[in-house]
C-alpha cells in the first residue's frame, strides 16, 4: 500500500527527475571537458593505462599480444552501424549475469553483438592466464601442499588487472568503430553514469539487463563456480560489496537506459526468469508478478533510505 497520496507521489517523481537531470548535466559537462577523444567511453590515460603499472615490461608485451589475439577473434566480421546498441548486465557477483547476457545474445543474432567481458571474453582467452594454470603449475603447487583452488586464485589475482585492461581497451575500440556491444559487467562502478553519458554522446541506444538475486543464492553460485566449474572469480567481500552497490545504482540505470529487462534468479540451478521490462516511452510491463515482487522486495531491503522506491523509478519516462 502506498502511503503517499497521488498528488504527493507525482510531486516526488517530478522533484526526483529534476535532481537527476541537473546532476546528469553536470557530469556530462565534466566528462566532455576532460575527454581527449570524443569516442572514448572509458578514459585511457586515467583508467586503462594504470591497470598495467604492476606488471613487468615482459608481462606487458605478453598482455598486448593477448589483446591483439582477442581483438582479432571478437571483432571479426563486425559492422559499423549508424545507430548502434549497447547491451549490458548489472548485478552483483553470482547473479547469473553471464548466463543471462549470453542467452540474450543467442536470442538476438540479428544484432551481431561484439562480446566484451573481462572474464568470459578476455581472461579465459589470455595465454598468460592459462599458462598460470598449466598442469606444471598445478603439480608444483600440489607439491607445496596447495590445491587447485589456490592455483586458480593466484592466477586470477595476477592477471585480473590485465583482463580489465583488455576489456576496457576493446570497449573503447568497439564504440569508436560503432559496433553493437554486449558488455558483461556488474555496472556498479563509480564512473558508470559517465560511461552511459559517453555512450549517448556516441549515439548508442542503451539496454540494461538487471540481474536480481538474493545473497544466499549468489554465494551458492560462487561456491559452485569455484568448486565444480573450477573458476575462481570473486571473494566473499567483493560479492557483498558489489551486491550492495548494485541497488545503489538503480536511479542511474533508470535515468539513462532506453530499455531495461529485469531478471530474477531464486536458485541458480533452476535458471533465471525475465520478470519485467521497462521502456522510457512505454513505462513498466510486468511479465511475472511473483518474480517481480521478489526483485522489488530485494531492492527495498537493500537500498539506502534516501533512494526512491522502484514504483517511483519505473514511472520515469522521457
Amino acid at each position: 500500500m502506498n502511503i503517499f497520496s497521488k498528488p504527493q507521489k507525482k510531486l516526488n517523481i517530478l522533484l526526483f527527475s529534476l535532481v537527476l537531470a541537473l546532476n546528469s548535466r553536470a557530469i556530462a559537462s565534466s566528462a566532455s571537458s576532460s575527454s581527449s577523444d570524443s569516442s572514448e567511453v572509458i578514459p585511457n590515460e586515467q583508467v586503462i593505462k594504470p591497470l598495467l603499472t604492476e606488471y613487468s615490461p615482459s608481462d606487458v608485451t605478453l598482455i598486448n599480444q593477448d589483446l591483439d589475439n582477442i581483438r582479432k577473434f571478437f571483432f571479426a566480421g563486425k559492422k559499423t552501424l549508424e545507430k548502434p546498441v549497447y547491451v549490458a548486465t548489472a548485478g552483483g557477483p553470482g547473479s547469473s549475469k553471464t548466463t543471462i547476457l549470453e542467452s540474450y545474445m543467442q536470442n538476438h543474432p540479428d544484432l551481431d553483438l561484439t562480446y566484451i567481458d573481462p572474464d568470459q571474453a578476455a581472461l579465459k582467452y589470455m595465454f598468460t592466464y592459462m599458462m598460470a594454470k598449466s598442469n606444471f603449475q598445478i603439480a608444483r603447487s600440489q607439491a607445496e601442499g596447495k590445491d587447485y583452488a589456490a592455483v586458480s586464485s593466484l592466477a586470477y589475482n595476477k592477471w585480473r588487472a590485465a583482463s580489465n585492461y583488455i576489456a576496457n581497451t576493446l570497449l573503447n575500440e568497439a564504440v569508436k568503430n560503432r559496433f553493437n556491444v554486449s558488455h558483461g559487467t556488474t555496472s556498479t562502478g563509480g564512473a558508470i553514469e559517465n560511461l552511459y553519458k559517453n555512450l549517448k554522446r556516441n549515439c548508442y541506444r542503451i539496454v540494461l539487463l538487471l540481474c536480481g538475486s538474493g545473497d544466499e543464492n549468489r554465494e551458492n553460485a560462487l561456491n559452485h563456480r569455484e568448486k565444480v566449474q573450477a573458476f575462481y572469480q570473486a571473494t566473499h567481500t567483493d560479492s557483498v560489496e558489489k551486491g550492495k552497490l548494485f541497488y545503489s545504482r538503480f536511479p542511474i540505470y533508470f535515468q539513462n537506459a532506453d530499455e531495461i529487462e529485469i531478471y530474477w534468479t531464486g536458485d541458480f540451478l533452476r535458471g533465471s526468469k525475465k520478470v519485467a521490462t521497462f521502456d522510457r516511452t512505454k513505462g513498466l510491463n510486468v511479465i511475472d508478478t511473483a518474480g517481480f515482487n521478489m526483485f522489488k522486495d530485494e531492492y527495498e531491503r537493500n537500498k539506502a533510505k534516501d533512494l526512491p522506491t522502484l514504483d517511483v523509478l519505473t514511472t520515469l519516462k522521457t
